[in-house]
């Protein structure tokens, strides 16, 4: 816990991995200090268990505002995530919980929930082609009005599974507009303001998150001015739910861009792994020589074959950028069967301090500055019942500035 290299600024309480063979000093430690205790488990897969501990004796007892303030602008520039404890009320979540995620996978569920939901001058249009015939459930093209807007907008919402486990009922629902994954990294500001309106409007909870002066200061203190949330996604993390490690930035000039995400816990729990790309190609080089113990065979067996052999595992781990750059790739390229297998791995991150437990009110904010300074995460259910997040996207204020401010504690 107290290892020089541990990142402990990361505000959220101090985590660390239990295998079942620990002496009885350590767990005796364990059990004084402990808070909850996290079986991770997702789409059949163990990744072992995370302990979290009360801060007291691990952590400063109280850090300064001044100090608090830098810190969190030290992290948004390196990339690296920040836990926004208790920053909303659990309460907030008025018309979705965590137990509406089961309904979204009836057919019709969506169309429904819409026509009830959507406020006046918006209406649910035609059914829209699935992009993922898999994992699609439902999607609705939003009408706004008469004013024949809907073919200049295109604005759409719809429903999916988070993964076709067949133990795995997650379910997303995605706010959005024109065409998916074209225009995901769109920079068109009218669109994107249209679909912070519509995410407003079916995500009360959204107006609660924005009300977060304390939030909303932090925010705005490291982006340098205002900020509006867009392209929202409701998550409803099942038993055997979450996701793989992935990043949220895309190959685009930082000015004008996305400047990163920020999930909210509003029901439930989610156990987080989250640390920017750089550090975890620092980790992954730290872990190498693991690789080479017996008891990690079949995590060899499963990284290592015709197409990506061990050495040419070691010559990507001394290839700085080109560790970097595989890792930036979607499902983190050749390297996905290390960083997603448990538990050896994510026992090595959750020990190296880059754990979180979210419960409900708690948030934390995933920074990105390109394809590779970026925030990376994988998310794991956990608590005893489906729990639900916002997952909201950051962009700049056109045209709005602010002043360095005291971003409070």
């Amino acid at each position: 816990m107290l290892a020089p290299d541990r990142d402990r600024g990361s505000g959220a309480w101090p985590v660390v991995s239990v295998s079942g063979g620990e002496d009885a000093e350590f767990l005796r430690e364990l059990e004084r200090r402990q808070v909850q205790r996290v079986e991770l488990q997702r789409r059949g897969r163990q990744h072992g268990a995370l302990v979290v501990l009360r801060p007291e004796g691990l952590q400063p007892p109280k850090t300064r505002p001044k100090r608090l303030r830098a810190l969190f602008r030290e992290r948004h520039t390196a990339a690296r995530p920040s836990v926004l404890r208790g920053v909303l009320d659990p309460q907030a979540t008025r018309l979705l919980d965590g137990s509406c995620g089961a309904a979204f996978l009836n057919p019709g569920a969506l169309s429904a929930w819409l026509d009830a939901c959507l406020p006046a001058g918006l209406q649910r249009g035609d059914s829209l082609p699935h992009q993922d015939p898999e994992r699609d459930l439902e999607r609705y093209a939003i009408v706004e009005g008469s004013s024949g807007l809907e073919a200049a907008s295109k604005l759409w919402v719809k429903t999916s599974r988070l993964s076709t486990h067949p133990e795995d009922d997650s379910v997303r629902m995605r706010i959005s507009f024109g065409d998916e994954g074209q225009e995901d990294s769109s920079r068109d500001e009218p669109r994107q303001a249209r679909v912070s309106h519509l995410g407003r409007a079916l995500l009360p909870a959204v107006t609660e998150i924005e009300a977060s002066s304390e939030m909303r200061g932090k925010l705005e203190a490291v982006l340098g001015g205002g900020f509006y949330f867009t392209q929202h996604i409701a998550y409803w993390n099942a038993i055997q739910g979450g996701a793989l490690f992935h990043h949220d930035a895309f190959d685009e000039e930082l000015e004008g861009g996305q400047r990163g995400v920020l999930y909210v816990q509003l029901d439930g729990a989610t156990a987080w792994l989250a640390l920017s790309l750089e550090d975890l190609a620092v980790r992954i080089g730290e872990f190498a020589p693991w690789l080479e113990d017996e008891e990690l065979a079949g995590l060899r067996g499963e990284l290592f074959g015709d197409a990506f052999s061990s050495d040419d595992f070691r010559r990507l781990v001394n290839d700085w950028r080109g560790l970097r750059s595989e890792l930036a790739l979607p499902g983190c390229g050749r390297l996905a069967a290390l960083v997603n297998r448990g538990p050896e791995f994510t026992a090595f991150l959750a020990d190296a301090g880059h754990a979180a437990f979210l419960e409900a009110g708690d948030a934390i904010y995933l920074p990105n500055h390109g394809l590779e300074r970026t925030a990376m995460h994988s998310v794991f259910h956990a608590g005893s019942h489906t729990g639900l997040g916002l997952s909201l996207a950051l962009r700049r204020t056109p045209g709005e500035g602010v002043q360095d401010r005291d971003v409070g504690p």
